[in-house]
């Protein structure tokens, strides 16, 4: 008897183990692709498993695929073995949704997704180039880190952690939402180059805890609004080295939320070209902040990779604004742009202190989009009589504009009163200084019998005289009058 339940033991381990072994090999479906064309042809596959279908799932939950050629997907799929592999140099075309719902997907080549692309568990690595034409989610326990690059047309979810590493470059099309306890990391603490590149055209929303760092090597660019939603405890966090820009505002209310620059080697390493708030309970705005003309004139290389991103809302990308001044007194202003975008036209503006500017003229764009050198020059004829301040603002098709660097010239020169036009029709000028108007001045008209027509106080270089009944024909002086210093011009009034 004894025997006989020692057999039976025996035989119902071996059946036991039998099927241990079945349901492990059942497990353990492998697939490497030997030919380019549909994902559900048989023939583009090699089943080195032994067992199972000729062709992997669409919704594989088992062993490893590698793909190795071109394949197109027809319908929505969701891979969750425990390798996903795509060579370099190979494509997947997703035509709907695509999922990598476990393990360790490694994108060498290129996964170009009609649809939604999700990351709901496991690792996704993207050395490769992955784009979406719908939206991006990041969730459960997975973790996504781009090496390469991450295109999403729309928007991205990131309820789990997102990582941008050096030579890497993600892009959303739409805003990008990070949730409680998630993380968005760009960069790493190594000098660059290669840069962390991220850019977001609509908004950056952060949800409870959902954290930003950008580290030394890391670019963020925002062309939306920041902002926090759902309690608090959010930061965005630039650490030294590490670049962002905002073209909107940060604006930070929920309780213990923190916006902090901590760049030491460069003091802007954060710039907001709205502005940056944290109004909620224990919040707080750490650092130096510039804005979007600090950052063209301390970090123009920065400034010049966030206006390069295509459809920057910033219009013009300038190379250089000089000046020469001429033997003859006048002022060759000149200047060159590398991109012009939905642009339309510059004012060239002067001033005596650098504070207060007038335009002086005007410059049409060389087109409404242009990614060209282009190169311009304005002179100055009639620059003052000291100093000289110029600057540019350029302006955009939708009227938004932004200035740029202050150049400097300072002209020696006699001080001079010019009439236009002079001839005169007698009933109105414009007298114009070469100097910068002394205190109490005034403009004087006369004729020759010393009866004054016309008198004004002198608020700048340029003047206009009307007067208020129209002027016989001959000849009259116009005369500027300042403490310690006289000047005299004939008018000559023709009806």
């Amino acid at each position: 008897m004894k025997n006989m339940l020692n057999k039976m033991s025996a035989k119902n381990i071996g059946w036991s183990v039998l099927l241990l072994l079945a349901v492990q090999v059942s497990y353990s479906q492998n697939y490497t692709s030997v030919a380019s064309g549909a994902w559900t042809t048989a023939a583009n596959w090699n089943n080195t498993s032994g067992w199972g279908g000729a062709t992997p799932s669409l919704s594989y939950t088992s062993g490893t695929i590698n793909v190795n050629h071109n394949m197109t997907i027809a319908s929505a799929a969701s891979f969750g073995g425990s390798g996903f592999n795509v060579a370099s140099g190979a494509t997947i075309t997703a035509n709907a949704n695509f999922t990598i719902s476990n393990g360790t997907a490694n994108i060498n080549g290129n996964l170009n997704v009609t649809g939604d692309f999700t990351a709901s568990n496991g690792t996704t690595n993207v050395y490769g180039t992955v784009t979406a034409t719908g939206n991006l989610a990041i969730s459960g326990g997975a973790t996504v880190n781009v090496y390469g690059t991450l295109i999403i047309s729309g928007n991205a979810q990131l309820n789990a952690n997102l990582r941008v590493h050096p030579g890497g470059k993600v892009v959303v099309e739409g805003s990008v939402t990070v949730v409680s306890s998630t993380y968005l990391t760009i960069g790493t603490a190594v000098a660059p180059p290669p840069y962390a590149d991220m850019v977001i055209y609509q908004n950056l929303v952060q949800q409870g805890s959902g954290d930003v760092t950008i580290n030394r090597n890391g670019r963020l660019a925002v062309f939306g609004n920041v902002t926090d939603s759902g309690g608090g405890g959010s930061f965005i966090q630039v650490n030294n080295g590490g670049q962002a820009y905002v073209h909107g505002n940060i604006t930070y209310s929920g309780g213990g939320s923190s916006i902090q620059n901590n760049n030491t080697t460069n003091p802007y390493g954060l710039y907001v070209n709205g502005t940056a708030t944290s109004s909620g309970g224990g919040g707080s705005v750490t650092g130096n902040m510039g804005d979007q003309q600090t950052m063209q004139n301390t970090n123009p290389n920065f400034f010049t990779w966030v206006s390069s991103q295509p459809n920057s809302p910033m219009p013009v990308t300038l190379v250089y604004f000089q000046l020469e001044v001429r033997d003859n007194n006048t002022v060759e202003l000149m200047w060159a742009t590398s991109m012009e975008q939905d642009f339309d036209y510059f004012e060239i503006e002067r001033s005596t202190n650098g504070i207060d500017f007038v335009v002086i003229g005007n410059q049409s764009g060389a087109g409404y989009n242009t990614e060209t050198l282009q190169r311009y020059n304005f002179t100055d004829a009639n620059p003052i009589s000291g100093s000289n301040y110029y600057r540019l603002k350029a302006i955009d098709l939708d009227g938004s504009f932004e200035y740029f660097n202050i150049v400097f010239a300072q002209i020696k020169a006699d001080r001079q009163l010019s009439i236009y036009p002079n001839p005169s029709d007698g009933r109105r000028i414009t007298t114009q200084l070469n100097f910068e108007p002394l205190h109490n001045a005034k403009i004087q008209v006369s004729d020759l019998t010393g009866t004054v027509v016309a008198e004004t106080i002198v608020s700048g270089v340029e003047v206009d005289v009307e007067f208020s009944t129209q002027l016989k024909p001959g000849i009259y002086l116009v005369t500027y009058y300042a403490q310690g210093f006289k000047h005299t011009e004939r008018l000559l009034v023709r009806n």
